[in-house]
């Protein structure tokens, strides 16, 4: 795994009647989940990598990393108290088919975020970190190992 990580997302479901503030009904609900971006080091082959014996440098194109999985810490999700206008009550309850598509909103949000430039470059940085570390294990320190994407 090139980078793990933990990230929040929030949604309010909103079921009020209208602008009118006496109509409102809504409650903020904030996801945690724990994510994870991954190589796939199967797609490597010859051509990816190169290796100059005289400088003592591997040149390694490695694939793009990829958001590998997100998963929601229910545990962790924290739920507002329902907020309502004067004319409505009670609280806000979902069935268990609009919470599922409720996390399925969440999880894609989620999975966009990852994609985002900053995020992205810290997996990809990771993935370099990691590659390099292994490389020089294997074929010592006096190897400059350049890895690209």
């Amino acid at each position: 795994m090139p980078l793990e990580l933990e990230l929040s997302e929030s949604i309010t479901i909103d079921i009020s009647w209208g602008d009118f503030d006496i109509f409102k009904k809504y409650k903020k609900i904030t996801y945690r989940a724990n994510c994870s971006y991954a190589v796939d080091l199967s797609l490597l082959s010859t051509p990816n990598l190169t290796i100059d014996k005289i400088k003592k440098e591997v040149n390694l194109k490695l694939p793009s990393p990829e958001v590998y999985k997100i998963s929601i810490d229910h545990n962790e999700t924290l739920y507002q108290e329902t907020t309502t206008g004067l004319l409505r009550f009670g609280e806000i309850n979902l069935s268990s088919e609009e919470y599922g598509l409720v996390e399925n909103e969440i999880t894609k949000d989620i999975s966009i975020k990852m994609k985002e430039a900053e995020l992205y470059n810290k997996a990809c940085e990771s993935t370099t970190e990691s590659m390099t570390k292994l490389l020089n294990s294997l074929l010592g320190e006096d190897v400059t190992i350049n890895i690209s994407y």
